[in-house]
């Protein structure tokens, strides 16, 4: 699988300085990552309590372990063409922005939504996955919160990356 083709991500990430003043903390160009299943995955940032603790300047990113727990977590995925995702589900309230191109969200019940650029998803801990049926590349920006994971029909449902780490090639 080839890199991402699409623009470098730089992340500016501000913080105070002793005499309490806003300065920059860091000016970094993020690479992401190839996951087994395709994509290419990049965390921005994540917290791990909400409120978020703001005292640190340290790389919230580089300690992301992909799972949500009480805080937060900002990811941008990268699909390249013709690419299928694997179904999946963390406990999470999540915030979808399709940034570039056009996207599938496919659903357990076998539902297909189309995407467009500019559109947006709140996605509740449910099974799902995001395809790529174009040529292009796309790039979707997440935000995911911590939630109460929903009960069905008396059943806590539970979060399941299991196809995500599965290499599929």
């Amino acid at each position: 699988m080839s890199p991402s083709p699409l623009p470098p991500l730089r992340r500016v990430v501000t913080t105070h300085d002793a005499q309490g003043q806003s300065t920059v903390a860091s000016d970094t160009k993020l690479t992401s990552q190839i996951l087994p299943h395709g994509p290419a995955s990049v965390t921005i940032w994540s917290s791990d309590a909400s409120p978020a603790y703001l005292a640190s300047s340290d790389d919230k990113a580089l300690s992301d372990t992909g799972f949500i727990n009480d805080g937060s977590i900002f990811r941008i995925l990268d699909l390249p063409p013709h690419s299928v995702g694997s179904l999946h589900r963390s406990i999470s309230l999540d915030y979808i922005i399709v940034h570039k191109g056009s996207v599938v969200l496919t659903l357990e019940d076998g539902s297909r939504t189309r995407l467009h650029q500019g559109e947006f998803v709140v996605q509740q801990a449910t099974m799902h996955g995001w395809d790529n049926d174009t040529g292009e590349w796309a790039r979707i920006l997440a935000v995911m919160l911590p939630a109460e994971a929903p009960t069905v029909g008396g059943k806590e449902l539970q979060t399941d990356l299991t196809a995500l780490y599965v290499n599929r090639n």
